[in-house]
């Protein structure tokens, strides 16, 4: 698991974890986040996804949309329901 943003949202310390063996290069996160922040590059062979951090707002869009389950979001180090768990 890779953090890609830890941030605070009502006092709760909230994370974006990005998990590279469940990553099928889909790119529908890249497609709908809102901000345009999102890339998803593919390096010897594997996928990778990287972030704009200062821009990335946790809505949890790419997480909502990602089919193979490869981007999640934690609160206070537990998953969040509902975040493809």
């Amino acid at each position: 698991m890779i953090v890609l943003k830890e941030g605070y949202r009502k006092e709760k310390i909230i994370q974006l974890a990005f998990i590279p063996d469940r990553c099928d290069g889909c790119r529908s996160c890249e497609r709908t986040c809102p901000e345009s922040i999102v890339a998803v590059e593919r390096f010897y062979g594997e996928f990778h996804v990287s972030i704009k951090e200062q821009k990335c707002r946790l809505c949890g869009t790419c997480v909502k949309m990602c089919r193979s389950f490869a981007i999640e979001m934690y609160q206070d180090g537990k998953p969040i329901k509902g975040s493809n768990q």
